[in-house]
């Protein structure tokens, strides 16, 4: 939290995972940055099937209670159990799948939200930061 993070919290679409939200949002209210500043944890929900009517509703529900903080889905699919059976990641193995194309979008929306760090750390150790 000392860093400013941008806090990236993967959800699947089932009730354990509605319930637990609560505590999660309670958590980062209770702690704030190193800045004083609150910390906005966003969900990303993982394993999304939209032929599930459970997984459409998780996910009306994470939209109407979180708003922006319910930013993105991730489809479910072979690919990731097939690329970790291989022993790669699902950008080498299937780069033209929906799960890769989830990543990538997911890598952009990071990006678009993360500011540029302003400290270096070159040649500090990452116990000593």
């Amino acid at each position: 939290m000392r860093l400013q993070p941008l806090v990236l919290v993967p959800v699947v679409p089932d009730m354990n995972s509605v319930v637990s939200v609560s505590s999660i949002d309670a958590f980062f209210l209770h702690n704030s940055s190193h800045a004083g500043k609150p910390i906005q944890p966003f969900y990303i929900l993982n394993q999304f099937d939209s032929s599930l009517p459970l997984n459409l509703d998780v996910r009306r529900f994470c939209a109407r209670s979180l708003g922006i903080g319910c930013c993105l889905c991730s489809a479910q699919g072979s690919a990731m159990s097939e690329a970790l059976a291989e022993g790669m990641t699902v950008m080498d193995y299937a780069p033209n799948s929906s799960l890769a194309e989830d990543f990538n979008q997911l890598a952009g929306w990071v990006k678009s939200q993360s500011s540029p760090a302003t400290t270096t750390y070159r040649g500090v150790r990452w116990s000593e930061r």
